[in-house]
């Protein structure tokens, strides 16, 4: 995206034979000479690569330059400061190409224009001289979570005016040259704290370790693309987990992926890609592919990626050329082709195809074209298959997914657009679908007055200019989930299924030039929302984040780990420094879902059988229906849980405190919690001649707050039933049995109060827990209860007060409009929040 004002059109240039590279660690140092018109050594001038590494020439005008992955080849050095400058080139860039041959020299020549103005030393000469270092020679040092004990990339290390980052592995490798002995190091990092300034005794073949307490709720894993990826660790000697571990396809900077799993391996895509040997690169869409999981590294150790090259270059070529696919606008501009929406589906025959949306560019971001492309295997490239035509509402953006509805397959996206998983149907518009109340341009509505929102062929999405009151659009509603703040969520995010959870998990970036550092995580029980309760996961000080994927065929244990990355760059920042190697790359992040943060409020529903609970209270054949609120189904801080005192089959209320006498239901705030604006009250009330109590967020005469929820703020009833996970388990009504005895038992597995039980098995007079444990054939688990009493009912608990257990009996008004009363019937059995994992007794 930053390359698209220096000049679109020049992004294809003029390419040069590269040499073999090498990997391992440099044996000897390339001299690089700065000198003026006169000859004579400049000093203090600032040679910077294309990623962003700055070497500062010595008095004598020299550079000690030692670079894994960018050794034997050419390389671009950007000339500033030091009071020369050269001319500018017909870019507008001013600097110098070297071929960086190990123990060679080069000089660049530049033009004097006032005095350099610093005292530069004689360190680079002094470092030359002496040669390069071998392993053992430098000073080694590990930066590690003091939780996990594993290293934390891009960590800033600062001893004086110097400073390294550490590379993927979490480790610096210092050159001791002028630093031997006692030094304070000070370190920082994004979403990371560190305890105050540290103390290394540095030594050629010392070792220290230092560690960093993990902030963000996500855990930073290591950079996918760039150069210099495992840079420290070469040089240390260390062992590497990629095959690439310093350079690949000559790629310096990436920005924006996307991927996908075709023909049994993982198949990425990114937008601009830069080079070393000039800082315009390929601007048409690159490509690599990876092995899986099973069949390759661990996700938690890296990707090894096998880029599509120019065999003449060695860098990473064009996935979507200007002669498979046009990047010219019809006044004859050119622009740069970047690709989304990357999927694989099967074709009229079942062959597996590949397909991309596209988009071409210019400056401004003035989009040219726009549509749908497919996949060439024999030239693997990709080529026009479709251009649309109408604007962005009708189309699909962003990632794909597929969702699977009976014996249909659709493939989703990002925003609420569907087609059918087949080839044929991406290439033919006529088939896509928007989730919509639109027909044309008229709103349909019911004769309740209501929007009828469905899946509609041929027909576009709502948008901001259309009349829709809030309450009934399904974006815009993302809140941060402790304050209430809106979060104005960018459209470029990520949305995918998430098996553990069984929702729909979001990934995302809020608008706004101030925030583009953050990361957000929400869930949905459909595609369409409701996106509400959102929780920031990750934070960069006054840097960019933008544009986050998740790779759901990385994700661990059913996906209760998952793995995302965005685009690491100062692009739209306030930082004027760039971080050297890791600027306008791909980092990644990982994500446990067990996490107390994670426990973000989600719909909690009346179902058609009057049942209350989370989306497990629904059944497929269940008509379109809305939250009545939102609430977590874990604990996070500062909420407390609620649950029934007891099996439907007796009279019951709900318990909110700690120790609860059931299984929680759901977590509240106390009832003595003032509610935010994203928040309402939840009300306790006996109807005249019921000795049952009702349960509604409107105030009523007699009413009493049980606790507070989130409130939902959508008011459109959506198809919930057609998303549920297609692997369930059932345990059945809630019993209550008059004496002890037997207990009977359909066949499956099941579970007493925690321990295996067989039917028949006789139970005790009380209270218990019975729960059904389905296992699917690759061990993924799903769990269901049901409430059982034996013996006599006691009478349901007296409501409670404000005394320990922070229940409450305040009174008041809810600050927002009433969205209606509503009842729970007590008449079926409770369905426990389902946990999703391999062994819900770990």
């Amino acid at each position: 995206m930053e390359s698209v004002a220096r000049g679109v059109a020049l992004a294809v240039l003029g390419s040069v034979l590269i040499p073999s590279v090498s990997h391992a660690q440099p044996d000897a140092y390339f001299e690089i000479r700065v000198v003026d018109e006169t000859g004579a050594a400049a000093p203090c001038v600032h040679l910077r690569t294309v990623n962003d590494i700055v070497y500062v020439t010595d008095e004598n005008g020299r550079v000690a330059f030692s670079e894994p992955g960018l050794m034997g080849i050419e390389v671009y050095f950007h000339v500033s400061e030091g009071g020369v400058e050269r001319d500018e080139d017909f870019v507008g860039y001013r600097g110098a190409r070297l071929t960086t041959t190990p123990g060679g020299t080069g000089t660049i020549e530049a033009r004097r224009t006032s005095s350099p103005g610093c005292a530069p030393g004689d360190l680079e000469s002094r470092r030359l001289d002496r040669g390069a270092l071998p392993p053992e020679g430098f000073m080694r040092v590990d930066v590690r979570d003091d939780a996990t004990g594993r290293g934390v990339p891009l960590v800033e290390l600062t001893i004086g005016e110097r400073r390294w980052i550490t590379d993927s592995a979490g480790v610096v490798a210092i050159d001791p040259l002028d630093l031997e002995g006692a030094q304070e190091a000070t370190l920082r990092s994004h979403g990371y704290s560190f305890a105050g300034a540290q103390a290394l005794d540095v030594v050629a073949g010392g070792h220290a370790m230092l560690t960093a307490h993990r902030e963000n709720v996500a855990e930073r894993l290591y950079r996918v693309t760039g150069g210099g990826i495992y840079r420290d660790s070469v040089l240390l000697g260390l062992p590497v987990p990629l095959e690439q571990p310093v350079i690949d396809g000559l790629v310096l900077g990436q920005d924006t992926v996307f991927s996908t799993i075709f023909r049994g391996e993982l198949f990425f895509l990114w937008g601009d890609t830069l080079r070393p040997s000039y800082p315009l690169g390929n601007f048409q869409t690159s490509s690599a592919t990876a092995r899986l999981p099973a069949d390759g590294l661990d996700p938690s150790e890296g990707i090894d990626l096998d880029y599509f090259v120019d065999p003449a270059t060695g860098f990473s070529r064009a996935m979507a050329p200007p002669s498979r696919v046009s990047n010219m606008s019809t006044d004859g501009r050119s622009g740069v082709t970047w690709l989304g929406t990357l999927i694989a589906v099967p074709d009229a025959s079942g062959v597996e195809r590949l397909h991309a949306t596209f988009g071409v560019y210019g400056q401004d971001f003035e989009r040219f074209r726009f549509g749908m492309l497919s996949y060439d295997e024999e030239a693997d490239e990709f080529v026009d298959a479709l251009e649309y035509t109408r604007d962005d509402a009708y189309y699909p953006r962003e990632g794909a997914f597929i969702v699977a509805h009976g014996d249909a397959r659709y493939v989703y996206t990002h925003v609420p657009i569907r087609i059918p998983a087949r080839s044929e149907a991406l290439v033919d518009e006529s088939t896509y679908e928007a989730f919509t109340p639109l027909i044309g341009d008229t709103l349909v509505r019911d004769e309740d007055g209501r929007l009828e929102y469905a899946w509609r062929r041929g027909e576009r999405r709502v948008t901001d200019e259309d009349a829709v009151p809030e309450n009934e659009r399904l974006f815009g509603h993302e809140v941060e989930v402790e304050s209430g703040a809106p979060l104005s969520a960018h459209e470029n995010g990520s949305t995918e299924i998430n098996e553990y959870t069984g929702r729909f998990l979001r990934i995302l970036t809020p608008g706004g030039l101030g925030r583009l550092g953050e990361t957000w995580f929400a869930l949905a029980d459909t595609p369409m929302g409701p996106w509400v309760a959102a929780q920031q996961i990750v934070t960069h000080d006054r840097y960019t984040f933008y544009n986050p994927r998740q790779h759901r065929p990385l994700d661990e244990d059913f996906g209760q780990r998952v793995y995302f990355e965005a685009t690491y760059t100062r692009a739209f920042s306030a930082t004027a420094e760039p971080t050297p190697r890791y600027d306008y790359n791909q980092m990644m992040y990982r994500l446990d879902l067990d996490a107390p943060e994670l426990a973000v409020p989600v719909p909690i529903y009346r179902s058609e059988r009057g049942e209350l609970g989370d989306h497990s209270v629904l059944a497929p054949t269940d008509a379109p229906i809305r939250a009545e609120f939102m609430a977590p189904l874990g604990p996070r801080p500062g909420v407390v849980p609620v649950a029934w005192s007891g099996p439907d089959c007796e009279a019951r209320r709900l318990v909110v405190g700690e120790d609860p006498p059931t299984p929680p239901l759901f977590y509240a705030l106390p009832a003595s919690h003032d509610p935010e604006r994203h928040q309402q009250r939840l009300y306790e009330v006996f109807l005249e001649g019921d000795d049952t109590p009702t349960y509604t967020t409107e105030d009523a005469p007699g009413a009493r707050v049980v606790a507070v929820v989130w409130r939902n703020p959508v008011s459109v009833p959506l198809p919930v039933a057609d998303y549920l996970p297609t692997f369930r388990a059932d345990a059945g009504a809630d019993r209550c049995m008059a004496t002890a005895g037997p207990l009977m038992l359909d066949e499956g597995d099941w579970r007493l109060d925690g321990e295996p039980v067989a039917s028949g098995a006789s139970v005790d007079v009380g209270l218990h827990v019975v729960e059904r444990v389905e296992t699917r054939a690759d061990g993924f688990l799903r769990t269901d209860s049901f409430l059982l009493r034996v013996g006599a009912s006691p009478p349901p608990p007296p409501p409670a007060t404000d005394g320990g257990c922070g229940c409450g009996v305040a009174r008041g008004g809810d600050a927002a409009p009433p969205v209606g009363v509503f009842l729970f019937a007590l008449v079926a059995g409770l369905r426990r929040a389902q946990r999703r994992r391999r062994d819900p007794g770990s």
